[in-house]
């Protein structure tokens, strides 16, 4: 899988996600992030990252500090837009790039950065690979209650039509 070969910043969410391939508009208020933003502008228009990282059940103690736990998965957006607004609050457009995982963090800023890895998806994957995965989770869908794995099935199946 590839690196990238910066620190990049790490935007920690308590409720949201980023998707490979979804656009999501982000509200920048807290100064550690509008810093966050104001730094990551200063690269390149193509080389704008932000990390958007969900964090995890019990954070509240830890959430203005680096320690605030975070899932090991995450996804890198490229910021594709930005807005300072006259009160310096910052409106963003980050396009999900791909799912990834923490090497490391570096802890000199006010908010998170960290070198990443970018996470493999089954397109990438060789063909035994993916059947391996594919009898993992289907060994895994098996343990699931007959009544949840309805539930599921219409749920799928109901995105299916969209």
């Amino acid at each position: 899988m590839s690196e990238f070969r910066r620190l990049i910043p790490i935007f920690p969410l308590p409720n949201g996600v980023l998707l490979p391939g979804a656009i999501q508009g982000l509200h920048i208020f807290e100064p550690r992030y509008r810093r966050m933003i104001q730094d990551e502008v200063q690269n390149p228009a193509g080389d704008r990252w932000v990390a958007v990282a969900c964090l995890k059940k019990g954070y509240e103690p830890h959430y203005c500090s680096h320690h605030a736990p975070i899932h090991s998965t995450l996804c890198i957006g490229q910021m594709i837009r930005s807005e300072v607004l006259d009160d310096g609050r910052i409106n963003i457009l980050l396009k999900g790039k791909c799912r990834a995982g923490v090497i490391s963090e570096e802890h000199d800023r006010p908010y998170r950065r960290g070198y990443l890895r970018a996470c493999a998806t089954v397109n990438e994957l060789k063909p035994e690979e993916e059947a391996r995965l594919r009898v993992d989770l289907a060994r895994e869908v098996s343990q699931v209650p007959d009544h949840l794995t309805s539930v599921a099935s219409g749920i799928l199946a109901d995105e299916a039509d969209l």
